[in-house]
């Protein structure tokens, strides 16, 4: 216990005493002073920065979670969507295995009859479901992607060099050995060239 002198009888008396057993005088207490309050305002300036920047990390953590959360969500759905595409496709796929035969009959009655968008509709079926192999398709791709290549071209102007060339090439892949196509890409590619 620390004692200090009374200030009216010059006796010691306790630092904590309000008044000074001996004669009754009241003490006067020292106050904190400019020190002490200066430490006091560093204190509150530190535990506010501390508040301060673990309230901005609560609301980050926070944002954080609930970015999280949102891309989960979008994920999910994204996810779902994938899932009903599939099993759409694969009941679209079995309807058309079943029907295979008919899907054929019809695709050769179309070639047959010079119905070539309708054909290649049909023949885009046996694309889509992986059937290309399916009797004599392939041949029928050949002749009915030649015969709508051929009529996509005779629409196109000769102004439309690149669209041409493009078609031309395609129907040089189908028929790698018809020379006409071989040069009407040559004929193309020189107008493209001088152009460029």
């Amino acid at each position: 216990m620390a004692l200090k002198k009374c200030k009216e009888c010059g006796k010691e008396v306790s630092s904590k005493a309000d008044l000074c057993p001996h004669c009754g005088a009241k003490q006067k207490r020292k106050g904190i002073g400019c020190g002490g309050a200066l430490l006091i305002i560093i204190a509150i300036g530190f535990i506010g920065s501390q508040f301060s920047q673990y309230s901005k990390r609560a609301e980050e953590h926070k944002q954080t979670v609930h970015q999280a959360e949102i891309k989960k969500i979008e994920d999910e759905k994204r996810q779902e969507a994938q899932n009903q595409e599939h099993i759409k496709h694969q009941k679209e796929k079995q309807a058309f295995e079943e029907n295979i035969e008919n899907h054929y009959i019809e695709l050769v009655k179309l070639a047959g009859q010079k119905q070539f968008n309708n054909a290649l509709a049909k023949l885009n079926l046996f694309k889509k479901f992986g059937k290309i192999d399916y009797k004599d398709v392939n041949k029928y791709h050949k002749i009915i992607s030649t015969q709508s290549l051929s009529a996509k071209v005779k629409k196109l102007p000769a102004s439309d060099i690149d669209g041409n060339l493009k078609i031309y090439k395609e129907l040089l892949a189908l028929n790698p050995d018809e020379q006409i196509y071989k040069n009407k890409i040559d004929h193309y590619q020189k107008k493209r060239d001088r152009y460029i």
